[in-house]
């Protein structure tokens, strides 16, 4: 119910553009932080992405990152956030770390145990753990409380236009209940 322009600019300033009210709002991957700049409200997240660790499905002792032997060998994708994830901050090793250019090939170098486990986006990881059961799961389940990591994407508005804010996220919730998040995010977002 909203008629709206869509405006293609530069990232950098995009706030300051919007708490001067030269766009009413700004959606560009804007990650929620905890302390907003002064004068601009997120919305509720439109997108949640957590990493996870996977497992093969008969893992009995990895019930999370927090399980794995010093020695695990862990399968990443180059330059992605499971790659940072599995470096910084559950601490592999770099002689531990293999590098693959999908997450297909990476899952099936667990399948094929050639590694202990894969750092990825929840997302994938849930359709593949759904799909192949058998093969993959999550180690810790399918919940929040299984991420290693957790960022939050939103849209930026005005602290003071509280009337879009409201609408932006009642839209939000909607579409969270009627499915189109989900939809969408498996169309655009996990690898086919």
């Amino acid at each position: 119910g909203i008629n709206y322009e869509f405006v293609v600019t530069s990232f950098d300033g995009i706030l300051a553009s919007v708490i001067r009210g030269e766009f009413d709002a700004a959606m560009s991957a804007i990650i929620i932080d905890e302390a907003p700049p002064e004068g601009i409200t997120y919305t509720d997240p439109y997108l949640e992405v957590g990493q996870v660790l996977v497992v093969r499905a008969n893992e009995t002792t990895i019930n999370s990152y927090h399980d794995l032997p010093a020695e695990a060998v862990i399968g990443v994708i180059p330059n992605s956030n499971g790659e940072a994830t599995a470096r910084d901050v559950v601490s592999i090793n770099e002689n531990n770390l293999q590098r693959y250019e999908s997450i297909v090939t990476a899952l099936q170098a667990l399948i094929d145990r050639d590694i202990d486990g894969v750092i990825i986006d929840n997302d994938d990881a849930e359709q593949y753990a759904e799909i192949y059961y058998q093969q993959w799961k999550i180690a810790g389940g399918t919940t929040q409380a299984a991420w290693i990591t957790h960022t939050a994407y939103g849209i930026a508005v005005a602290s003071a236009n509280t009337a879009l804010i409201d609408l932006l996220n009642s839209a939000l919730a909607q579409a969270k209940t009627d499915g189109t998040i989900t939809r969408l995010t498996r169309a655009w977002l996990i690898e086919q």
